[in-house]
């Protein structure tokens, strides 16, 4: 494996970061939408917040963009694998396997954060179900939640087509 290998696989990792996190942030995006459809006419604030969460989402997709699939640019910018004596670094781990990891990593993280705050979610709204005179409990915490949880299983599931749209270089190896 050469420095530039090494570099690349830490760079896409890192984009994978960040997908996830632009994965999270579109049920936030929801409110303000739903804000502007549910205000009649009086739409001060949702515009605004819907504009600023849009550009916020647009940034994030971009630099995850750059980070993913133009890699090879950012080597380039910042010359990170110049100051190399040796062409071959001595590491025996190819690149499908540390994607392999970083996905399962990736997923088995987000289970483990979302799970406990599922059942908490649905603990607390049936706790307010069953109180007679109160309102109707919100569920958007425990859907947000499921969502997360079901992108976690999607990673974990998929982790083989997430791998062929990452390693396009290289389509004579076989993904098991």
């Amino acid at each position: 494996m050469q420095p530039k290998d090494l570099y690349s696989i830490i760079i896409k990792v890192f984009g994978l970061f960040i997908i996830k996190d632009i994965l999270f942030s579109i049920p936030y995006i929801i409110n303000p939408i739903l804000y502007l459809f549910n205000s009649n006419g009086n739409s001060d604030g949702g515009i605004g917040a819907l504009v600023f969460s849009v550009v916020i989402l647009l940034i994030y997709f971009s630099f995850a963009y750059i980070l993913i699939f133009k890699t090879n640019s950012i080597l380039k910018l910042f010359k990170l694998d110049d100051d190399f004596m040796e062409d071959d670094l001595s590491l025996n781990i190819s690149k499908l396997n540390v994607f392999v990891i970083s996905l399962v990593l990736l997923g088995g993280y987000i289970l483990i954060d979302e799970i406990p705050n599922f059942c908490n979610y649905a603990f607390k709204y049936y706790q307010q179900s069953q109180i007679r005179f109160s309102e109707k409990p919100s569920i958007s915490n425990m859907l947000i939640s499921g969502i997360k949880i079901l992108i976690a299983f999607l990673i974990l599931g998929e982790r083989k087509k997430i791998i062929e749209l990452l390693i396009k270089d290289q389509p004579n190896k076989q993904l098991e």
